[in-house]
């Protein structure tokens, strides 16, 4: 019903023209960004278990961080079945392409975000969480411009000459130093319980970027905080 009532309005001019854009332009824009955030939060906060997928039966309790790393496959899929027939039925295909591509670098984007916002708790739950962890360093690199980080034939993964682009490496650190000082860092954790997180968090941020520019970013908070408790 929705797709018919664009189709319809597309057909009126009011979304698109062929001189440019038609008055509801904007809104459609901004519904589709609605649609992205929504469709991110939402794969997100699926769990393996709740897809189906096998598992040893102790998912209670189990964080939406324990992903089988097929969330940016989905909403990829998802963006290519659902929205880019939809926005085809209604736009000309002049403006249908570039809207499609900008759709896709959002999608990136807000999962790059909101994978962000989970740091500690990949970090919390790695190996369990390995997956995942792959899948954020493959939404980096494609938020940067780069390869998805896929490997090839003979398991090796190619080269990046993109990286991590300087915003996300910027609000990974950020927002990572944040959750360490919020969650960690201080009096209820013991010495052993932070040491053993800060291992975990040294082979997470290794993953996402092999050139340790992550870890020299949170290094100092943890180092400095245990240099100040009484019991080291």
């Amino acid at each position: 019903e929705e797709e018919e009532t664009f189709a319809c309005l597309g057909e009126l001019g009011w979304i698109a023209r062929p001189s440019g854009e038609g008055p509801l332009y904007a809104s459609l824009c901004a519904a589709v960004a609605r649609c992205v955030d929504d469709a991110v939060e939402g794969r997100l906060d699926v769990r393996p278990a709740d897809r189906g997928d096998e598992s040893d039966g102790e998912s209670d309790g189990e964080s939406a961080s324990v992903s089988d790393g097929a969330a940016l496959d989905d909403l990829r899929a998802w963006e290519a079945r659902v929205l880019r027939p939809l926005l085809s039925s209604v736009l000309p295909r002049a403006r249908a392409g570039p809207l499609s591509s900008a759709i896709g670098r959002a999608i990136t984007s807000r999962f790059v975000r909101r994978r962000t916002a989970d740091l500690f708790d990949l970090i919390r739950e790695h190996p369990e969480s390995a997956p995942a962890v792959s899948e954020l360093r493959r939404a980096l690199l494609l938020n940067n411009g780069g390869g998805d980080g896929e490997e090839e034939e003979d398991g090796t993964r190619p080269p990046s000459a993109a990286g991590i682009s300087p915003p996300d490496h910027h609000a990974l650190v950020g927002c990572l130093r944040h959750q360490l000082q919020s969650r960690l860092l201080h009096a209820g954790a013991s010495t052993s319980q932070i040491i053993d997180v800060y291992i975990s968090a040294v082979r997470v941020l290794r993953a996402l970027d092999p050139t340790d520019a992550l870890t020299d970013g949170v290094r100092g908070a943890v180092g400095d905080y245990l240099r100040g408790r009484p019991d080291t």
